[in-house]
């Protein structure tokens, strides 16, 4: 984490605000370059590797989202299609495990 200082005159007081980002700025990456390039190249890749990281869990995300989706859409056609044939104890006992185990996600997720 950077910080950035910024010097504002005000009647004539100076104010000094401190800013602090993730970012380097540009200028201050420049100079850095030249004194010492090998600490810029490391930043860079340290970055593209975060980057890629958090792209990796997204896609992760993602993907167990769309599977989730699929499963419980599938349960739910495996129960309409057992209710259609006359098995409601065993659609009502698979409806029921599948909305307890949605809600213990949810709970879960939630602490």
């Amino acid at each position: 984490m950077s910080r950035n200082r910024r010097a504002i005159k005000t009647n004539g007081q100076e104010i000094i605000a401190i800013q602090q980002t993730d970012t380097i700025p540009v200028d201050d990456l420049r100079e850095l370059h030249e004194f010492r390039p090998d600490l810029v190249d490391r930043a860079f890749k340290a970055y593209e590797e975060k980057t890629n990281e958090s792209k990796l869990k997204l896609k992760l995300f993602f993907t167990m989202f769309i599977v989730s989706i699929i499963a419980i859409l599938s349960i739910i056609g495996v129960g309409v299609y057992l209710i259609i044939n006359g098995y409601e104890n065993p659609a009502l006992i698979l409806f029921g495990t599948t909305c307890a185990f949605i809600v213990a996600i949810f709970v879960k997720n939630k602490n």
